[in-house]
């Protein structure tokens, strides 16, 4: 077929290929330049929706020249030619960008493709690295969508997995991302509804389960990557088309803003509220969520598998129930696990700056470091410290550092698609608890299903506390506004100052009583750890009491008083990071307050008080927001966790 072109292109001389769901691309030497070759794998007829592999091509072509034409070529390939070959084969030629390397996402990272010959790797980025090009793959469908064509269009048909995405590294060390693909532009998508698309982008990962490749759903993006990505892209589409930026970025965030507002991103108010205050940094990887595969489909698949092979031991279906069960059974495990990261500097993630810093720490002559960070820019990535010194004979010096550089952990062509491509499990196979509910379970589950129940259904206490506590989604990590205007009051905040003055009081009687038995050194300090103390107001108007009564106390109690302000030692042990920066801001250097989990107290006192405490220990209410146990009770009166 490549023959075929010859007459009408020059001389071809063939690269690397890849068999995509729609196409074959074929990457090739031309006298005029590298070009890609786009070829439908089948000529089928169009579906109902009049669609068809066979005109992907056209559209490619037809699309991109669309977007040049209006000023929009930061991401599309130049097209050269749509040409139709014998048999009525369309075949599409861009112009193939020089020196990039096709991206994918699985094992929660973004993995770049590294060909040599026959042989090809996917070197892993970090999470800094993969948040990074996640944000501009949002950006680049951000910068082609139309709000005001068609009730909002945008570009569909994307496939992440299938290299429609490109990527080098510029000498400043940022990504340059081009798309390989426009196949469709889908009309009739609102704003709103685009945005709620990107938050929930999936990609399909391949696995290879018994003789089969298998694409399973992953997610590969969140709100913080979102946002950043829609203010990039408008900013992007401005630039290029002689608008202005400034003016672009405040669209952004009034897209942003009323995407927060509408029914499709309610959910999302408060990443909405946080991405608008400043405070959530572009970050992917870190959250237990975005380590997640969508298994549904293939557990009703292996449901179906295994009741057939209940009925016929030796059948075909028992036979491929075998790998599934064992393939569903690991992924299993690896949802909602964050591997640890290699220790050492992730070579392939350095931006500019750290890069010459590292080479100066190699000893490379300040004469050479810029031309020589040009040049590692140009050959990225590396497999290992060897290929780069292949590949970049001058910085042999980085052997200097050869113990702190790493590079990720690599997939040769045959770890690729398998199970030997995820990180290894802990030895101890991770935490374990008991199945809280076996009684429920127990006459559907056989005890070889209870792990997997476990990791599936969490007791309720469990999800209670992650509802409330968790420190990227709960409740009390970022949303909880205490006080009549707030989500509720507390006695603190209806009996303010008069519920810190008590408490003031009955603290100093302790102190006063605990010097008179001899348990306390009067010149010693005298803790007061407040567990929890939501928005701070019980610990200001407490310590504000004992100022006062310093003061104004009658004569003969203000000399004690005085004594006690000076031994007073407040502190204040909160597990919200929120509720800890009112806190601060509300007590200043009153009270020292730091990270400490009220529901597992003894921790935090050990680590401050390693020879106990005495002295006085003050909570409001704070059991309430605890994660409890839901206890069903079976007829005959037995209760059991769920």
């Amino acid at each position: 077929m490549l023959e075929e072109l010859d007459p009408r292109t020059g001389p071809l001389e063939m690269g690397e290929g890849r068999m995509g769901v729609f196409t074959w691309n074929v990457r090739c030497e031309s006298r005029a330049g590298p070009l890609l070759v786009q070829i439908p794998r089948v000529l089928d007829e169009p579906g109902r929706r009049r669609r068809a592999k066979r005109d992907v091509p056209r559209h490619g072509v037809e699309t991109m020249r669309d977007f040049i034409e209006r000023g929009l070529s930061r991401y599309v390939l130049e097209p050269k030619a749509l040409l139709t070959l014998s048999s009525d084969i369309p075949v599409a030629l861009f112009t193939a960008p020089a020196d990039h390397h096709p991206v994918s996402f699985g094992r929660g990272a973004i993995h770049v493709e590294l060909s040599e010959g026959p042989r090809s790797w996917l070197v892993p980025l970090g999470a800094r690295a993969t948040a990074e090009v996640l944000a501009e793959m949002i950006a680049a469908l951000v910068y082609h969508y139309d709000p005001d064509r068609d009730g909002g269009t945008a570009l569909a048909d994307v496939c992440v997995n299938d290299g429609d995405f490109v990527v080098k590294r510029r000498s400043d060390g940022s990504f340059a991302l081009r798309l390989t693909a426009a196949r469709r532009r889908e009309p009739g998508i609102g704003q709103h509804l685009f945005l709620l698309y990107l938050v929930q982008l999936m990609a399909y990962e391949d696995f290879t389960i018994g003789d089969d490749l298998t694409g399973v759903p992953v997610l590969l993006s969140n709100p913080a990557v979102t946002f950043e990505g829609v203010v990039r892209g408008l900013r992007y589409r401005a630039r290029d088309t002689g608008g202005s930026e400034e003016a672009a970025t405040r669209r952004a965030h009034e897209w942003i803003r009323d995407f927060g507002h509408s029914p499709e991103g309610r959910c999302y108010r408060s990443w909405v509220d946080r991405f608008l205050a400043g405070r959530l940094p572009l970050a992917f990887g870190t959250d237990p969520r975005e380590r997640w595969w969508h298994l549904a489909p293939l557990l009703n698949k292996l449901g179906m598998l295994e009741l057939r092979a209940r009925h016929e031991p030796e059948s075909d279906a028992a036979q491929r129930a075998r790998p599934l069960r064992a393939f569903v059974d690991r992924l299993s495990r690896e949802s909602g696990r964050i591997p640890e990261a290699d220790p050492g500097v992730p070579f392939n993630d350095l931006g500019r700056e750290e890069l010459l810093e590292l080479l100066a720490e190699a000893n490379v002559p300040e004469t050479e470091r810029a031309a020589l960070a040009d040049a590692l820019f140009a050959r990225w990535p590396y497999r290992n410290l060897d290929h780069l010194l292949a590949q970049v004979p001058g910085a042999r010096g980085l052997r200097r550092l050869k113990s702190r550089i790493a590079f990720g952990r690599v997939l040769s062509d045959a770890e690729q698609s398998t199970l030997k491509s995820l990180p290894p499990l802990p030895k101890d196979g991770g935490p374990r608890r008991p199945l809280a509910n076996p009684e429920m379970f127990g006459r559907v589950l056989p005890p070889s299903l209870h792990e997997a129940a476990l990791r599936a259904f969490p007791t309720f206490e469990a999800y209670m506390d992650a509802a409330l506590h968790d420190p990227t989604w709960g409740y009390y990590a970022h949303r909880v506004v205490i006080g009549r205007a707030g989500h509720f009051d507390t006695h603190p905040e209806s009996f303010s100052p008069r519920y810190g003055a008590w408490i003031a009081h009955a603290a100093f009687a302790t102190h006063r009583d605990l010097v008179q038995r001899g348990e306390l050194a009067e010149d010693a300090p005298f803790p007061l750890v407040e567990l929890g103390a939501g928005n701070g107001r019980l610990a200001r108007d407490l310590v504000d009491a004992v100022a006062r009564s310093a003061r104004d106390a009658a004569p003969a109690e203000r000399e004690a008083w005085q004594r006690f302000a000076e031994r007073l030692d407040y502190r204040i042990y909160e597990i919200s990071a929120s509720l800890r920066e009112k806190q601060r801001a509300l007590l200043g250097a009153a009270a020292r307050v730091v990270e400490g989990d009220a529901r597992a107290p003894g921790a935090a006192l050990a680590r401050d008080f390693p020879n106990g405490i005495t002295g006085f220990v003050a909570t409001n209410e704070v059991p309430d927001p605890f994660g409890v146990h839901k206890l069903p009770l079976t007829p005959t009166g037995n209760g059991f966790p769920a």
